[in-house]
């Protein structure tokens, strides 16, 4: 999905501007280096479809406004569910069935829809992301300890979205991180962490 750059308008917003805005879109960002071995890359966050900004990663008066990469690829250009596989039950029919191999080959490669008999190998998955469009801005979170990802931004659902600039191959790829609440958020974090403005409770 392409998407449009918004129009810059000024260096930097004030913080307290931010809450009640619209996330209208995510911008991800992801490369190899073949120097490090990792992936990098990372997020930034469309409001009101023209103000884009990243994700501070400690409080500050102002936050700066910020550019799309020109390969950058919006989060919600496929919001559908995405399957995974059962491996052990592919492997098993596999032995069974000799014809299985090329059936799954055609399902893989060229999108073929699998019989209904095989339905049992794949579970399919939400893809929360679809939560985070056009949701109000709440706030911010930051954490008082140092962590490789120290700063969120909670919407008025629920939602928390931090971003991920690095990863190792096959852990995944650098674009953000997501949790569906803040007692989810909680369970990865713990307590230790402020808010912008102040959290009530």
């Amino acid at each position: 999905m392409t998407h449009t750059t918004p129009e810059r308008q000024a260096e930097f917003i004030l913080i307290q501007d931010i809450p009640g805005r619209v996330v209208t879109d995510i911008l991800t960002t992801s490369e190899y280096d073949d120097e490090t071995g990792l992936y990098t890359g990372g997020c930034v966050v469309v409001i009101d479809n023209h103000i884009i900004i990243g994700i501070p990663r400690e409080l500050s008066v102002e936050i700066l406004i910020s550019e799309a990469e020109s390969h950058a690829v919006s989060a919600f250009s496929d919001l559908s569910d995405y399957p995974s596989y059962d491996l052990n039950r592919i492997h098993a029919l596999k032995k069974e069935e000799p014809g299985f191999a090329g059936i799954l080959d055609e399902h893989l490669q060229n999108k073929m829809p699998l019989p209904e008999k095989y339905a049992h190998i794949i579970t399919w998955h939400e893809r929360k992301v679809k939560y985070l469009q056009n949701r109000i801005i709440k706030g911010f979170l930051f954490l008082n300890e140092e962590w490789p990802d120290s700063g969120f931004i909670e919407l008025d659902n629920g939602f928390i979205l931090g971003e991920i600039q690095v990863t190792q191959p096959g852990t995944g790829f650098p674009g953000f991180s997501l949790y569906d609440s803040i007692t989810d958020f909680e369970k990865r974090y713990g307590k230790g962490y402020s808010g912008f403005p102040a959290r009530q409770g």
